[in-house]
């Protein structure tokens, strides 16, 4: 990775877990399905695509924006999840999109998997109860 992508990153990564998420918010409909997305964001050369752990990442660093792709394996596959730095009232959050291809129920519960490591992580930092 490079420095910058390191920096959004971690940037990303203290506000997701600061508690600044806001909830999920449905991604705009041009995105189409999570395979069609993928293949509109590796067409970018502005976005860094990259494998993790079985994961896709496509960082939009311009955006400061990171997709995630589930893997095969996942439950939810096909699906995408959005984390955004936006700022909301003079506040700095990040927002949660989620474009999913499996059924509702499956769907609902990978966003609720992403509250859930929230959680975890925010209980991880220090001053936190």
């Amino acid at each position: 990775m490079t420095r910058t992508t390191d920096a959004v990153l971690l940037c990303l990564a203290v506000f997701w877990l600061s508690g600044c998420a806001s909830k999920a918010l449905a991604p705009h409909p041009e995105y189409g399905t999570p395979q069609s997305l993928l293949a509109m964001l590796r067409q970018n050369p502005d976005v860094q695509v990259q494998q993790q752990e079985g994961w896709t990442l496509a960082i939009d660093e311009t955006h400061q924006r990171i997709w995630l792709f589930t893997p095969p394996t996942h439950a939810a596959h096909p699906a995408a999840l959005k984390r955004e730095l936006v700022e909301q009232e003079g506040v700095l959050v990040v927002r949660t999109g989620v474009l999913c291809g499996a059924p509702q129920p499956v769907c609902d519960e990978l966003l609720q998997e992403t509250e859930r490591v929230d959680e975890i992580l925010r209980g991880m930092l220090p001053g936190a109860e």
